[in-house]
């Protein structure tokens, strides 16, 4: 093909691409709200602004912060909204069609660069979600920098570059990918297995090296982070599926996720378990033209290919590199413990390889039949133009945004909570993190409890606890509902006000946001300042262990009394607080021994410890609600737990046990009583 020609092509093409991708980012902002994936990003972007400086995201130890510091100047320059977090996947995602063009290119010739090209101007409709609103989690920078790594380790297996700054930068690459995300770990080893087969003794060489140091550069902050955390990133995501998981994977992953990469089904969200079928013809037909023309580039170039049987890349086609690249992505996807039918992202690297193999067979299509050529692209093109109708009629329904996506409209919650002066609040991750950024901190609002990413602690939720005019935001779909919320409620007592968003005189009904807020919450010693009791005059005893009691009044946070004996009901422990004192609140506190909380309580109280009268039951205390400062908070994962009640004169405090645990103890680092 004449080369001021092929330029031509490249540029119209491209053009289109970008109008393409355009229009979704533009349809996408006026009809797709923005997720916790993406307020979580600019988020960080804010703090960042404030002078933070986070290695990884918030709450895990992997997937670098590129995007966030990237994010950063734009949000100060054009203010936190979704068009500015936006920006970044758009501008990857024609980055990444660029090199898939040159890598195209590379390998094989202008031609099959030039249908690549046409293969990706109307992608498969999960390509155009990571180009229009979605991140996802970094995987299309991932994409784009392992298909780079492809094209620089072509030059130097495929056509003797030796020069030191290609080694240099192809470390860089695969350095900061491996920090940016360490799915680029399937390109790293096609890298590693290409540069051994070209030189067996390359790690003498001193361009190996050259190689080496630059990837230890490129992915520093990774290798910093995790040798001042115990290899933190490691222990989060390097745990693989066993063998039964690995073939159920592979089933998996052939008889439904590589699907959406095809095109053949159209996933109405990033990871998400709706989704649309084309229909049956022409899935099916997307689906044996794949594999025949997979079929037929390997056929056509398997001359080229065979040496590698040897261990030898004299004289091999780079059509090979493409093929073991191939299966290193579905290797690690199988092997990998994360992995489901719906986890698309994981197998995004496919796309470095896919339209390009696809290319390939249609080039030698084109050899033989131009008709044959031009009505398999059409149909093709036609297929993934129908895919992304479909994906922008599901975005243009509010009502199956707000229902089965999970992103409801906001502006209703944050009317209320602006006109209640409510700045402070708990959600659901799906909702907290993403009302925080559209609020632009205006609310602050946290998980109740960590429940993406249990092992690190929550973003915001110090702030939160410490508030006193705090909401609990439920939704219908999402997290906590009702009825348990208000049995738990009902269990540690007080008083709250409730409203359902839907029902404000303001909302119109047509698309029920799904919210209800609780807020104004009174615990049952009422808005009373409470002082701890000093425990100078105590006497603690038990009916188990009673030997140890006097650990749990002795400061240190370190020591404990125990049962001694698995829990079971009856089992008490009493306080003598020396005399009389108007006591509201009992504080437990387990230090290290968080695993031994009661797992059913009762709080008895006392004049002469003679004649008891019960103040607070709780037959579920683990994973319900305590009171904590001016409002409820979640049990979970934490290692402090308090009693609330009305308060009453007593003397006399016995905390009895009423539920059973066959395994663990009851413990009791520290105990506080509180009187007003």
């Amino acid at each position: 093909m004449d080369t001021d020609k092929s330029r031509n092509i490249f540029w119209i093409i491209f053009v289109v691409a970008v109008l393409f991708r355009l229009f979704f980012w533009v349809f996408a902002y006026f009809k797709l709200p923005i997720s916790t994936d993406e307020a979580w990003v600019g988020l960080m972007s804010m703090h960042i602004l404030k002078g933070e400086f986070p290695v990884f995201y918030w709450g895990q130890a992997y997937m670098g912060t590129q995007e966030s510091f990237i994010d950063a100047p734009l949000i100060y320059l054009f203010g936190a909204n979704a068009p500015v977090i936006r920006i970044y996947p758009f501008v990857f995602s024609l980055l990444f069609v660029i090199v898939s063009y040159r890598l195209a290119k590379k390998i094989y010739n202008d031609e099959v660069g030039i249908i690549t090209l046409l293969l990706l101007v109307i992608p498969v409709p999960y390509l155009t979600m990571c180009s229009a609103v979605i991140p996802p989690d970094n995987c299309i920078v991932t994409a784009m920098l392992g298909s780079l790594a492809l094209l620089l380790t072509y030059d130097i297996v495929f056509t003797g570059e030796n020069r030191a700054g290609v080694f240099a930068f192809l470390g860089l690459v695969l350095g900061y990918g491996f920090y940016n995300h360490i799915l680029i770990a399937s390109y790293i080893g096609v890298v590693f297995l290409f540069l051994f087969l070209k030189d067996k003794l390359i790690v003498f060489r001193k361009n190996f090296w050259v190689f080496l140091i630059c990837f230890a550069f490129g992915s520093l902050p990774l290798i910093c982070y995790n040798l001042m955390h115990s290899f933190a990133t490691f222990r989060d995501v390097a745990y693989s599926a066993d063998f039964r998981g690995f073939v159920e994977n592979i089933k998996t992953l052939f008889g439904l996720t590589l699907h959406f990469l095809i095109g053949m089904k159209v996933m109405l969200y990033g990871d998400n378990t709706n989704y649309i079928s084309l229909p049956k013809v022409l899935s099916v037909f997307l689906g044996l033209t794949a594999v025949i023309l997979i079929l037929i580039v390997t056929a056509s170039r398997f001359k080229k290919m065979w040496r590698i049987c040897v261990f030898s890349v004299k004289n091999v086609d780079g059509t090979v590199m493409l093929l073991i690249t191939a299966a290193a992505v579905i290797f690690t996807f199988s092997r990998s413990g994360r992995s489901n039918w719906w986890a698309v992202r994981y197998m995004l690297p496919m796309m470095s390889v896919l339209p390009i193999l696809f290319a390939a067979g249609l080039s030698e299509i084109k050899k033989y039949t131009k008709a044959g050529f031009y009505s398999i692209v059409l149909v093709i093109l036609f297929s993934q133009g129908l895919g992304n109708f479909y994906l922008a009629k599901a975005w243009n329904d509010p009502l199956l945004v707000s229902e089965k996506l999970d992103l409801p409209d906001t502006k209703p919650l944050m009317k209320f909570l602006n006109e209640h002066n409510i700045k402070h609040a708990y959600a659901h991750f799906w909702i907290s993190y993403r009302l925080t950024y559209e609020t632009k901190e205006g609310v602050i609002c946290s998980t109740p409890y960590n429940e993406r990413y249990a092992a690190y602690k929550v973003p915001f939720i110090d702030e939160v606890k410490k508030s006193d005019n705090v909401a609990y935001i439920l939704h219908n779909k999402l997290g906590l509902k009702e009825e348990y919320f208000e049995a738990c409620m009902k269990e540690i007592g007080g008083s709250y006000k409730k409203q359902v968003i839907d029902e404000l005189p303001e909302q119109t009904g047509k698309v029920p946001t799904g919210f209800v807020v609780y807020y104004d919450f009174e615990a049952p010693y009422k808005k009373v300042p409470l002082k701890e009791v000093a425990r100078d005059n105590w006497r603690v005893s038990s009916n188990c262990n009673d030997k140890e009691s006097s650990k749990a009044t002795d400061g240190d946070i370190n020591t404990r009394w125990g049962s001694a004996c698995p829990q079971r009901p009856d089992i008490w422990f009493m306080i003598d607080l020396g005399g009389f004192h108007k006591i509201g609140k009992l504080c437990f506190e387990f230090g290290q021994y968080g695993t031994d909380f009661p797992h059913g309580y009762r709080v008895e109280v006392s004049e002469d410890g003679e004649k008891w009268k019960t103040v607070s039951d709780m037959p579920h205390a683990g994973g319900g609600l305590y009171w904590r400062g001016s409002h409820p908070v979640c049990f979970a994962n934490g290692n402090t737990l308090t009693a609330a009640f009305p308060t009453i004169d007593a003397r006399y405090v016995k905390i009895v046990q009423t539920g059973a645990h066959p395994i663990y103890d009851w413990s009791i680092a520290e105990v506080r009583v509180y009187e007003v």
